[in-house]
């Protein structure tokens, strides 16, 4: 029985069309594991009020069909969508905007705030055929959500029974809830004055971009820490740094990690190393004395020169490859395994060897198979994939380049347990034959071997995982 919870907001203008649309792609088919409701599930004799409030309080995911007439609709206003994006900021549900009808947002800076799709906020009332791609979009974005919220259900369930996962269930806990910084207090002008002046441009990134972390100590807090004592001192620093998930050293000269404040704020830092993620940061504010810092030091993430957007930069790198640590410390808490399917959106979406490749893997319990989205870049390829056990590319009525080119990404991808191409047609399996990377995959010849082949790519997969 479905676990999560999904309920539609939406102006009744808008029923007789955009419902029927979306419950076309949001079903149980579809999203085998969402309970989907919105009014008309209301049984006769029960109050409609009253059937709302407890739907929405109990809902996982709530869509907004946006339209001006959601907007103007005073029961959706005061009843719904207050509920639904108190509910939202005290992560208590996600709340995606579905754009649907063009509308005027400017007064609804909590809706403008939310991620909704299409992602470029274009209506689906303007797109004509090309709607239907962002239904599907629709549908992968809610499964995912949907998988997701099972997968952190099973991590708390894991902390709190104190089971065998309890440890790498914590490690997912500290990774996701520190958003610190330790910024080090350094003893030259120099590196005080670049301290003061980044503290200042991280308020304007927290501010006007909603940047995730915060800078310890700040400004005042630092400048209250020399009154204390030498203990306190050091008491206060391995506090700030153990509650960080990133530390920042700021150097000026060789000697500056060797005695003093800096040495201690430093060995306090690479002594966190061994937590799930932490890394120590060394701000060169000249380049010329990298060559003369030890070679420990060095070994850290650095960054040279007095701009601060290389700063932003690195720990814009560092966040990514943290994503990738969580992403697979969360895999062994996920009852659903992921295979990737690449393939050509505009051409093979409605290819019946495709649809029947994904029903033939899906036919196999807890596992779900992702794909490629309409106008998707490379690099979003590369990053579904690393979230996937599995990648199959479908190789059907595309070119030949787009296929070398995610046969490459699936060559690279190092967590992927097992690979396969799926061919459609006998001159493409002869070409496949020839290819020298061959011997990667597990070839699927689609219109002889269907069954065979993709016993084969699960067995692979289950052995290995």
């Amino acid at each position: 029985m479905p676990q999560v919870n999904l309920f539609i907001s939406y102006s009744h203008k808008d029923k007789e069309q955009y419902i029927p649309e979306l419950l076309s792609y949001v079903n149980e088919q579809n999203c085998s594991k969402i309970n989907i409701w919105y009014d008309e599930k209301i049984s006769p004799g029960n109050e409609w009020d009253d059937a709302i409030k407890s739907k929405l309080n109990t809902a996982d995911i709530v869509l907004l069909l946006l339209s001006q007439s959601f907007l103007m609709s005073k029961y959706v206003r005061e009843n719904e969508l207050t509920v639904a994006i108190s509910r939202h900021k005290a992560g208590e549900c996600r709340v995606i905007p579905i754009f649907i009808r063009k509308c005027f947002l400017d007064n609804y800076q909590d809706i403008k705030g939310l991620q909704g799709l299409p992602r470029d906020m274009s209506f689906l009332s303007d797109m004509g055929e090309e709607k239907w791609g962002h239904y599907t979009e629709i549908v992968q974005q809610l499964n995912d959500i949907a998988h997701e919220i099972e997968t952190n259900r099973n991590i708390s369930k894991s902390i709190d029974d104190n089971n065998d996962k309890a440890g790498s269930a914590k490690a997912i806990e500290q990774l996701c809830n520190k958003r610190k910084i330790f910024l080090s207090i350094p003893d030259s002008e120099e590196g005080k004055k670049k301290r003061r002046d980044l503290i200042i441009q991280v308020e304007g990134k927290i501010k006007y971009e909603g940047w995730p972390y915060e800078v310890v100590p700040g400004i005042l807090e630092a400048n209250e820490l020399y009154k204390k004592s030498e203990k306190e001192i050091s008491d206060c620093l391995s506090t700030l740094i153990s509650d960080s998930l990133y530390s920042i050293h700021i150097v000026t000269s060789e000697n500056d990690l060797i005695s003093g404040v800096n040495k201690l704020q430093y060995d306090i830092a690479r002594n966190h190393r061994d937590d799930a993620f932490f890394k120590s940061i060394i701000w060169l504010l000249n380049a010329d004395i990298k060559s003369r810092l030890e070679k420990e030091v060095t070994m850290n993430p650095i960054t040279t020169g007095n701009d601060y957007d290389n700063i932003f930069e690195l720990i814009k790198s560092l966040d990514a490859d943290k994503e990738k640590k969580l992403s697979l410390l969360k895999k062994s808490f996920s009852e659903e395994k992921k295979i990737y399917m690449f393939y050509d959106f505009s051409k093979d979406h409605n290819s019946d060897l495709r649809i029947k490749l994904k029903s033939k893997i899906e036919e196999n319990e807890n596992l779900a198979v992702r794909f490629s989205m309409p106008n998707a870049s490379l690099e979003k390829e590369k990053e579904e994939l690393d979230k996937c056990e599995g990648g199959c590319i479908f190789y059907g009525a595309t070119d030949p380049q787009w296929f070398v080119y995610r046969q490459s990404i699936l060559l690279d991808a190092g967590y992927t347990l097992s690979k396969a191409v799926c061919v459609d047609e006998p001159e493409i399996d002869m070409k496949i034959q020839r290819d020298v990377s061959k011997n990667a995959f597990m070839i699927i010849k689609g219109r002889t071997d269907l069954d065979y082949g993709v016993k084969n790519f699960l067995e692979r997969l289950k052995n290995k995982v």
